[in-house]
């Protein structure tokens, strides 16, 4: 069934106050937007590209398609506005890992950007000159979450899970997921890096801090082990990185955009203020 967000923008493509679309490097951006909205999917075909359109019509499902488009356009006109261009001028490349970014050709930015979507809802994070990550998760039933946090997670984090009552423990593993996700996402790699490497220390400890709390407390480094030890290919996967220049410490803060979503961001520097915004229609 599908969930209704409190939307505070206007419709999509208006312009809107610049300062909204000003981002410093203190700063960290979060834009919100719903995916199963078919008026909001039909203007996506004005703006994609060529092998976008050709990824949209390859869904079987329309559904799924719609979800598509969604996550697209909003992609594409929230970008354009910090770009100061039309969103269908944008073009991306892929780093290592096949992490989107601006083509350096066509957009001599600074901006990052890092998108995720799950179940109806999409979220894009925003940084100026630091790497960034963000990953959303819709709540869901886990029985299976031990067992996978036993084979993927760290020890402790699995020893965390494992002390929790039943009722806790998907809980708290989507919280580590989610922490997860978003550090492997900034850092270009997905879940091709181990994922018992990023260890989540707040999570593993009793009591757990609850999410959304306040930014500046709750904003907690991550340090990645054995970063030196992860192969490359230096020319596809790294996009000619070295392992040694790959930022092993990170920066994480965890929200709840919807009480259905668990979501975290994670970035390559500390931030000073966070602005979560929602992208209407």
């Amino acid at each position: 069934m599908p969930f209704k967000i409190p939307l505070r923008i206007p419709k999509v493509f208006t312009l809107m106050r610049t300062s909204q679309y000003r981002l410093a490097p203190e700063e960290l951006h979060i834009w919100l937007w719903e995916t199963e909205n078919p008026v909001l999917a039909e203007k996506a075909w004005g703006v994609i590209s060529g092998e976008e359109s050709e990824r949209a019509r390859r869904f079987r499902h329309q559904a799924h398609r719609i979800r598509f488009l969604c996550t697209r356009v909003g992609l594409r006109s929230i970008l354009s506005e910090y770009l100061r261009c039309a969103p269908a001028e944008i073009r991306f490349a892929a780093r290592r890992g096949g992490k989107p970014v601006l083509e350096p050709e066509t957009h001599s930015h600074s901006l990052r950007f890092n998108l995720a979507h799950s179940a109806g809802l999409a979220a894009l994070a925003l940084r100026v000159d630091a790497e960034v990550g963000i990953d959303l998760e819709a709540i869901r039933p886990m029985p299976n979450a031990l067992a996978l946090a036993e084979r993927f997670f760290s020890p402790a984090e699995a020893a965390a899970l494992r002390s929790r009552p039943n009722g806790e423990q998907e809980e708290l593993f989507f919280r580590l997921w989610t922490c997860k996700e978003a550090v492997l996402k900034g850092l270009g790699f997905g879940l091709t890096y181990p994922l018992d490497q990023v260890e989540i220390p707040w999570l593993i400890g009793d009591p757990v801090p609850p999410v959304n709390g306040p930014v500046v407390e709750s904003t907690l480094c991550v340090d990645i082990k054995g970063i030196h030890d992860f192969k490359l290919t230096p020319n596809a996967e790294s996009g000619g990185v070295e392992p040694q220049d790959i930022p092993k410490k990170w920066w994480v803060w965890e929200f709840k955009p919807h009480v259905d979503f668990f979501a975290a961001v994670a970035s390559s520097s500390s931030w000073n203020s966070v602005s979560i915004r929602h992208l209407g229609v």
